[in-house]
């Protein structure tokens, strides 16, 4: 807002782009958390969830690889017992450079019982992570 009062526009177009895009997070880490669940128990709550996030994202990953959100929206709409929780991740993490987002945004699914990563559901990792360069 501050920007724009200045006249600095493409500061400030610069800056709705993040907003945006850090944004888009919350919605992948939480379709990821439900289709786990959905993949691993039996419960329509979880499906429901992963319903629910898949479908806020679909069209984001749909304008990066059509093919891909295809796949997604076929996994989202799956029985329970047949979503594939590691389909899902790896249509995701193919998508997140198009989304302008690293793995280290997203991270994995954190069990604190346990005190480690869920089996599968451990961050992926990218060569080209905004702390390596």
């Amino acid at each position: 807002q501050h920007r724009l009062a200045q006249g600095d526009c493409s500061s400030a177009r610069h800056s709705m782009e993040m907003i945006i895009t850090q944004m888009q997070v919350p919605l992948i880490q939480g379709l990821l958390e439900h289709a786990y669940d959905a993949a691993h128990f039996d419960d329509m709550k979880f499906q429901a969830h992963a319903l629910a996030y898949g479908f806020a994202v679909l069209p984001m990953i749909h304008e990066c690889d059509a093919e891909d959100a295809i796949v997604l929206q076929h996994e989202l709409t799956a029985s329970p017992q047949s979503m594939e929780f590691q389909t899902v991740k790896r249509v995701l993490e193919r998508n997140y450079e198009c989304l302008n987002l690293e793995c280290e945004d997203i991270g994995g699914m954190y069990n604190l019982a346990l005190e480690d990563y869920e089996v599968g559901a451990f961050p992926c990792w990218n060569p080209h992570a905004k702390g390596d360069q």
